[in-house]
């Protein structure tokens, strides 16, 4: 683990990236904030301030006896939260090699579950975990809606952390605040350490493209990175491709013959132009792309229903139409079935308060805004 130096102009600049290398772990996700290294054996993941705890709980899980268990990264998607646990649970497996280790998620878990339920059968956790020394359990949010298959696991967690054998976690949203998940197993998970895996900050990303720059022999001015991590709020693998794509954009007729290439502000303000030019998502763009998310019809977001998956997708989409497009309250209530304004101005309240105090909204809304932009681009 250490601290990234980047070369501006010819100085070297401490920041406060950070890099961990953690052993490539099979199945780990692309979708993160982390970077393949030469050969793929060894991944990084990549953060800023924001991500100081991530760092500290890392430290501490390389002692033999981590100070904490269980150990939960929760935030949004694409954030490096599996990247990192599954690069842990291969780190300790490394220096335990006889040991025995189990990778399972929330919606496999609550399979099992629901399989032996249907069949009439118990589930003999004995047999299936008596010999595992470290458990990771990816997205535990998927098991919002099993809560047998909650009580089940916390029962597991009990005699896992009893034991001292290590458990580490992953979760979309703090646990403490998705209220889908039992009282009983959010007390398992809290008493270890919960790690908040954020998103790269604008101040973060601009550190990350000047160091991607230097991986490509691409000379960038410090303005032209703070331009395009204040135009580009993305992850690490968006910003990377994004990167990628002004290169080939820039130097598609310029050889590289092992020499520094620039970049500057005016290029850069070109690529952002040409990138955000017809951005602008309509309403009928935002309502398919939530109709899609939610797995509901887009004539149900106009229609009366109250079903729970309708209505939080007509909500959402009445929400980013107000954020995303310059429509208004009259518009986007004609749009989604012929409500008033007082209605649309209703959701949209209601849902950034629940957006303020439940990290999941929050993150569904941000997905399916990725989403949207994607589209729209």
């Amino acid at each position: 683990m250490r601290l990234l130096l980047l070369a501006v102009y010819g100085v070297s600049v401490n920041t406060d990236v950070f890099a961990i290398g953690l052993p490539w772990a099979p199945g780990a996700p692309d979708g993160s904030s982390a970077e393949t290294m030469p050969g793929g054996a060894v991944r990084r993941f990549l953060g800023g301030p924001e991500n100081r705890l991530v760092r500290t709980a890392v430290e501490a899980l390389e002692n033999p006896t981590p100070p904490w268990n269980p150990v939960v990264f929760y935030g949004p998607t694409a954030t490096g939260k599996t990247h990192l646990a599954a690069g842990l649970l291969a780190r300790w497996n490394q220096a335990h090699p006889d040991s025995q280790v189990l990778t399972t998620t929330g919606a496999d878990f609550s399979r099992v579950i629901t399989s032996a339920a249907r069949r009439g059968e118990p589930v003999d956790f004995m047999s299936m975990w008596k010999s595992v020394d470290a458990v990771l359990i990816d997205n535990l949010h998927e098991l919002a809606n099993f809560p047998s298959a909650q009580e089940l696991l916390a029962l597991r967690l009990d005699e896992l952390i009893a034991s001292d054998r290590m458990v580490l976690a992953t979760c979309v949203g703090n646990p403490l605040e998705n209220y889908s998940l039992s009282r009983r197993l959010v007390s398992r998970l809290s008493s270890g350490l919960l790690v908040p895996v954020e998103p790269p900050s604008a101040s973060t990303r601009q550190a990350l493209v000047l160091h991607f720059a230097l991986q490509h022999q691409v000379d960038m001015t410090a303005a032209a990175a703070k331009q395009l991590a204040e135009a580009f709020s993305v992850n690490l693998p968006e910003l990377q491709g994004l990167l990628l794509e002004m290169f080939a954009r820039e130097f598609a007729s310029t050889p590289q013959l092992g020499q520094m290439r620039r970049i500057d502000s005016l290029a850069a303000r070109r690529f952002i132009s040409a990138k955000l030019t017809g951005r602008t998502p309509t309403l009928q763009s935002i309502s398919a792309a939530a109709a899609r998310y939610y797995q509901v019809k887009i004539a149900d977001l106009r229609g009366p229903s109250r079903r729970q998956s309708i209505v939080a997708a007509r909500d959402a989409g009445i929400y980013l139409a107000r954020k995303l497009t310059q429509s208004s309250f009259a518009a986007i209530g004609k749009h989604f079935g012929g409500r008033d304004h007082t209605t649309i101005m209703h959701s949209i309240q209601k849902l950034e308060a629940r957006r303020k105090r439940e990290a999941a909204t929050q993150s569904a809304l941000d997905e399916l805004e990725r989403l949207i932009q994607r589209q729209a681009s």
